[in-house]
């Protein structure tokens, strides 16, 4: 398959039952998403043998202020980030990516912090991947670009925040990823309105984007509607598959 899956769905499935569905669905490309399937101690083997079976697992993490308040670092989530690095090293997970707070600016003083969270994940063969999630993701680009190179961060674009960001405007949207250029490794595969992020599946017009994406991207299709991201996978199947 071109395209792989989030686990960031509604389901009335328990966590792990609709892990195996998806899997019954043929993919092998998946993004574990950790707050609707948090990765348990006693999961990691299971999933470390998944791994070797082919399965190229990401980790989206569960974390929602890393950096943000009076202080410079929220110690919980922190430390619940530290174990999600240790867990990504563990299961053979290359990515994890994860959101700043939405108007937190990138300084050299955070993106000194979160270099030494990027060394010590590289140390397990893990690669952070920050993620556009609000309006202000590109209001300083040069800015974005510093913080990205002194972290030694990667890119998600998210196309469905891209969307909303852009106030629905495709030109821009593709000249934000001429600027990001190799540094997006991975893709979130939703759309909606341009005015709310809605996680529809994605649109038609969107595959002019995905076109321009560097090449060897991790497309991961994500809505909390199943059949939604299925649809995705299934738009983005046709198309390279012509």
């Amino acid at each position: 398959m071109y395209a792989g899956i989030s686990t960031n769905i509604v389901s009335p499935k328990n966590e792990w039952e609709l892990f195996l569905q998806i899997i019954e669905y043929g993919f092998k490309n998946i993004e574990l998403y950790n707050s609707t399937t948090p990765i348990r101690t006693q999961d990691i083997p299971t999933l470390k043998e998944y791994t070797s079976k082919g399965f190229n697992f990401s980790i989206h993490t569960a974390t929602n202020e890393l950096f943000e308040g009076s202080n410079p670092i929220n110690l919980a989530d922190y430390y619940k980030f530290k174990s999600e690095i240790f867990t990504a090293g563990e299961i053979g997970a290359k990515l994890l990516i994860f959101h700043l707070p939405r108007k937190i600016k990138l300084t050299k003083e955070l993106a000194k912090e979160m270099l030494g969270l990027s060394q010590s994940a590289k140390s397990k063969g893990v690669q952070l991947v920050l993620e556009n999630n609000s309006k202000e993701s590109f209001d300083d680009f040069d800015g974005l670009l510093d913080f990205l190179n002194d972290a030694e961060l990667k890119y998600c674009l998210d196309l469905g925040h891209l969307n909303v960001e852009t106030k629905g405007d495709i030109e821009r949207q593709k000249e934000i990823i001429s600027l990001l250029g190799t540094r997006i490794v991975q893709s979130h595969l939703h759309s909606n309105n341009g005015l709310s992020d809605q996680h529809k599946s994605l649109a038609k017009r969107q595959l002019a984007l995905v076109d321009l994406l560097p090449k060897g991207t991790r497309l991961i299709a994500e809505s909390p509607k199943l059949s939604n991201a299925l649809k995705s996978v299934k738009l983005i199947e046709d198309y390279f598959s012509k």
